[in-house]
């Protein structure tokens, strides 16, 4: 048989040379198209976690569900010094919670984002995206997005007002200066989020109200910086290490737990699965035909 097939190859070399340059073409369209996507989907997760999420978090794992300040974590002491890890070069506490805001007589439910600016900087990319003003330096200033701006009728210089809820259940309300609308191209960013400083959210959202132990600091989360993207598997394992799941205890219920960019942004990896499923049909037509071919030869 393989004699057989040498000797037809041999015998019409012209189609012989047109099969094997079809060959060449075809693996090198695979290969080419198989790096395009794989390249496509890197970038996309570093959109996706450069705009808020970070790659990686620490949170307690009834927040991941119900984003909410009553599941905000407890963060004792000890624990900043086990998320010293090397290739983290940011820690940076987060407040996240929904409040009534107001300008004038319009008014919109929101989420207020408290944060330290100058430690966001380097982990999400938020702050390269303020088309008008400048990004927040103190704590009577804020960041809105474009959306909600427009909802709100709110300008550059405008005061706005918002009410949230604290911890232990009471109001909270301040008045900040618009010191800069951003444009982040993500539907839920700009048109529900405020920007603040992260004093300025303790301040709203007092997270240690009730708390006996004064050593103990409550965050909704604790986003990371890392220095090469291509270790952040490694730095998470590390992390999750050294918070892994608690156990059904419900006096552990609330400390904080390590996930990963697909467990914060779970729509990213539905898309990317789907991208990739369509790819993979593409290309088993394109090995499908190519293989008739050589057979065919």
């Amino acid at each position: 048989m393989i004699r057989f097939a040498w000797r037809n190859l041999r015998r019409n070399k012209r189609r012989t040379y047109i099969t094997l340059v079809s060959v060449i073409v075809a693996t090198f369209s695979v290969s080419i198209t198989r790096f395009f996507m794989y390249g496509s989907h890197q970038e996309t997760i570093w959109n996706a976690v450069k705009m808020q999420s970070g790659y990686m978090q620490l949170m307690a794992p009834p927040y991941l569900e119900n984003p909410s300040l009553e599941n905000a974590m407890d963060v004792h002491p000890q624990d900043w010094e086990k998320m010293k890890i090397k290739g983290i070069t940011e820690i940076s506490p987060r407040l996240v919670s929904y409040a009534l805001i107001a300008h004038q007589s319009h008014s919109a439910v929101g989420r207020i984002f408290a944060a330290n600016p100058e430690k966001e900087k380097h982990i999400t990319v938020i702050h390269k995206r303020v088309k008008s003003g400048r990004w927040i330096q103190s704590s009577d200033e804020c960041a809105i997005g474009s959306a909600l701006a427009r909802k709100l009728k709110v300008k550059l210089g405008d005061t706005i007002s918002v009410i949230t809820s604290q911890f232990d259940g009471s109001l909270g309300a301040a008045n900040l200066n618009v010191v800069g609308i951003f444009q982040s191209d993500d539907y839920e960013i700009d048109r529900y989020f405020v920007y603040v400083t992260l004093e300025k959210g303790k301040e709203l959202f007092r997270p240690n109200e009730g708390s006996s132990d004064h050593s103990l600091e409550r965050y909704t989360s604790i986003a990371f910086g890392i220095d090469k993207s291509y270790r952040v598997e490694t730095i998470f394992n590390q992390l999750a290490t050294n918070f892994p799941l608690p156990n059904t205890n419900l006096e552990e219920y609330y400390l904080p737990v390590a996930f990963f960019w697909p467990d914060l942004i779970p729509s990213v990896v539905q898309l990317m699965t789907l991208d990739q499923v369509s790819g993979e049909i593409t290309l088993s037509f394109l090995i499908l035909i190519m293989a008739f071919g050589i057979l065919n030869t």
